[in-house]
């Protein structure tokens, strides 16, 4: 049996130059997990949020829109200020 794992935030913490790292359009932070790791191996901490409503269905993603988004991109560069980072 295939089991599916929902798509979540990632938060890698390596040297003190911080990367945001932003998934596209009806994508997901999967799509940003070997950049992350490739990063992180090369002392970046990275952080990628996973925009609201993507990773679930057509019909719960349509009910946010691109402020929704956009709010979520925010509260990730927050959130790498918060942790110290301003590299």
């Amino acid at each position: 049996m295939i089991k599916l794992v929902p798509p979540k935030p990632f938060f890698y913490k390596g040297g003190e130059k911080a990367v945001l790292l932003l998934h596209s359009f009806t994508s997901n932070t999967m799509d940003m997990g070997k950049l992350g790791k490739y990063l992180h191996k090369e002392n970046y901490s990275c952080y990628a949020p996973l925009y609201s409503g993507h990773g679930l269905t057509s019909e719960e993603l349509l009910t946010y829109s691109p402020s929704d988004w956009w709010q979520d991109v925010l509260n990730g560069y927050q959130l790498l200020k918060d942790e110290g980072f301003k590299k």
